[in-house]
């Protein structure tokens, strides 16, 4: 039953454009994941794909998604994949839980993120990562460096000229609730 099973997703898989190689990676394009368990994949009939995996402390999940500037680690993913108009296969939306690290990296205009949390929601159409539990964010574009520590949830909106960001922090028994540290660049001057 098993083997039968295995066959039918790596059938369902190659109809979508996937590889599945040996290392417990499913690649299309420029598009990976690797994982350590396979616990679900569904084809639908909007050629979305779904896909659940999980890792390890040891071996955690990563999704690596290039021509959307983002990679992720966590020991849980569940997503959906989908067609880009171009026929390249996109991360609609994810969950990643557990211990998750979210680094997002934009050529034009410049803009770096470095988040972990303990859950992250990423999803393409609002273009926003949201992420929650023990949320810490360090950014940068060419003007500034941000820090944020001590928030409960982070909502970052990432299709913007500049990282927008909603920031909640954890309540405190002194009424502190979460920090944010802007550092200006030195830029030279223009001639």
């Amino acid at each position: 039953m098993k083997r039968v099973g295995l066959f039918v997703l790596a059938g369902a898989l190659a109809f979508a454009g996937f590889t599945q190689q040996a290392d417990s990676r499913i690649q299309f394009g420029r598009l990976s994941i690797v994982y350590e368990r396979l616990v679900s994949t569904q084809l639908r009939k909007d050629k979305t794909v779904t896909v659940e995996v999980v890792g390890s402390a040891r071996r955690p999940v990563s999704v690596d998604a290039p021509d959307q500037n983002f990679r992720l680690t966590t020991l849980r993913l569940q997503g959906v994949l989908a067609p880009s108009e171009q026929g390249q296969m996109r991360v609609q939306s994810a969950s990643a839980i557990g211990r998750v690290e979210f680094f997002y990296d934009r050529k034009e205009p410049f803009t770096k993120l470095y988040a972990t949390a303990n859950r992250a929601d990423y999803d393409e159409q609002q273009q926003t990562v949201t992420l929650t539990g023990d949320v810490s964010v360090d950014s940068e574009d060419e003007f500034y460096q941000v820090r944020w520590r001590e928030n409960e949830r982070v909502v970052v909106y990432l299709g913007q000229e500049s990282l927008r960001v909603e920031a909640q922090g954890k309540p405190r028994d002194d009424g502190r609730r979460g920090e944010m540290v802007v550092i200006a660049k030195r830029t030279k001057p223009s001639p």
